[in-house]
């Protein structure tokens, strides 16, 4: 968007500049009303694309701090460190504060919250 507003910018200088020429011109009398009309409608033209590549860029960065903060309400963080055992709930799934949607293994304590499957004794 930088690049595109200093375009318009640019251009609304020169159109700016050309109105200032045709103006002097027709107060000379060297050229008709027509002509600084078209320069002032080419001038008016370019000061609205500034404007509106300007709030493209402002919407463009809202837009940007809206999904950041989205994403950041949607990662899960644990009050422990650990790591990750099993993930019950998968993605897309509706959970509520009581569920149960993972078990890690804390890397505070040795011991596990995880449980494993009875192991039988093969003879």
């Amino acid at each position: 968007m930088d690049l595109e507003q200093k375009e318009y910018t640019a251009l609304l200088k020169l159109n700016r500049s050309e109105l200032e020429r045709e103006t002097l011109l027709f107060k000379q009398g060297l050229t008709p009303e027509r002509d600084v009309e078209r320069a002032q409608f080419k001038a008016d033209a370019s000061s609205l694309e500034v404007d509106k590549t300007r709030v493209a860029g402002q919407t463009a960065q809202s837009k940007v701090i809206q999904v950041k903060a989205e994403l950041d309400r949607s990662t899960v963080r644990a009050p422990i460190s650990g790591i990750v055992m099993h993930r019950f709930a998968k993605l897309g799934a509706s959970v509520v504060k009581t569920t149960n949607s993972l078990r890690s293994l804390s890397s505070r304590r040795s011991k596990s919250n995880s449980r494993c499957p009875r192991l039988r004794r093969v003879d």
